[in-house]
């Protein structure tokens, strides 16, 4: 039996309401006067929140990444750091206003921005909107999801792609739709439902290299979020993942980072096969240099003996290394 079905596209726009203060707060901008004002003006996911507190304000700096940018010059993917504060409780004080408009990491807001002291600060008093976000009628099978996914992908609708792409896996595991959620995930910095997709495949599925390489990697991208690559760590020390961990080493590895010799020795003490002789293909020459940079010669010549068992016609591989 064959099931049609359709989506719907609902543009919705939410209206902020004015600033208060005890001063009385100006009236709220026009979008031309928006215009007017900003030095740049784009659209975009917020994928992190910096706050601190000053007195009875409290300051906020946005990291959000570009969809779009009607003014100032910036790119898709670029990012940028919006300065703000948040309007004071009672009792109020006088420069107590500031925006009521919060943004929350993983919203896409429209963000007006002026140069100020050398930052973005957003334009007050409402420089700063959720934007119009796309809502689709909910649907039940995988090829709607599909549809939509794709959808999303084109238009670079990153927070519904999040939403569904995860849906969808919830279905059945799908290669294009965990790559999807990944591409999400990265771009609006929010990683808990992409690394609950990719671990819960990987505990049903520990060779399925697909989930092994996107949750490792989204540990990577996210690498400023310590706890996200903690997470995936400590996922492959519970389960016993030596190929995460791995993996995670020669991440380390490749920009030059602290660690990635204690990570490859963790996996290969865990599991000299990395589970996977592809990887272990792969992962055994980084893990012998970091080895001889790390001044561990016996465990250089240890790996190297290993390798050249396992891997005898890579001879040339390893005779470079046994110097």
């Amino acid at each position: 039996m064959f099931f049609r079905f359709s989506f719907v596209l609902v543009a919705v726009v939410l209206v902020v309401g004015s600033p208060l203060s005890a001063h009385g707060a100006p009236p709220m901008a026009t979008e031309e006067q928006l215009t007017e004002r900003a030095a740049v003006i784009v659209t975009g996911a917020v994928r992190r929140i910096y706050t601190s507190h000053e007195g009875s304000r409290t300051l906020h700096v946005a990291e959000v990444t570009v969809e779009s940018c009607a003014k100032g010059g910036y790119e898709e993917s670029d990012v940028l750091r919006v300065h703000y504060h948040e309007i004071a409780g009672a009792p109020f004080t006088a420069g107590s206003s500031g925006h009521t408009f919060v943004p929350r990491v993983g919203q896409r807001i429209d963000v007006f921005t002026r140069e100020r002291d050398g930052a973005h600060e957003a334009v007050f008093p409402n420089g700063m909107r959720e934007a119009e976000p796309l809502v689709f009628i909910q649907v039940h099978d995988a090829a709607a999801y599909d549809t939509i996914i794709a959808e999303c992908l084109r238009l670079d609708r990153y927070l519904l792609g999040l939403d569904f792409a995860t849906r969808r896996l919830g279905i059945a595991w799908d290669r294009d739709a965990a790559r999807a959620l990944f591409r999400f995930s990265v771009r609006t910095g929010a990683s808990e439902w992409a690394l609950l997709a990719f671990t819960d495949r990987l505990r049903a599925h520990p060779d399925d290299m697909d989930a092994r390489g996107l949750a490792t990697m989204l540990a990577w991208e996210l690498r400023d979020d310590r706890d996200v690559f903690g997470r995936v760590l400590e996922f492959g020390r519970n389960n016993r993942h030596a190929g995460v961990i791995a993996l995670l080493a020669m991440h380390l590895d490749w920009e030059g980072a602290d660690g990635a010799f204690a990570l490859y020795k963790e996996a290969m003490d865990l599991d000299p096969d990395l589970g996977d002789e592809r990887l272990a293909r792969t992962v055994y020459p980084h893990a012998i240099d970091a080895a001889r940079d790390a001044g561990e010669d016996r465990t250089k010549a240890k790996w190297l003996a290993m390798a050249r068992e396992r891997f005898p016609e890579d001879e040339m591989n390893w005779a470079i290394r046994d110097k």
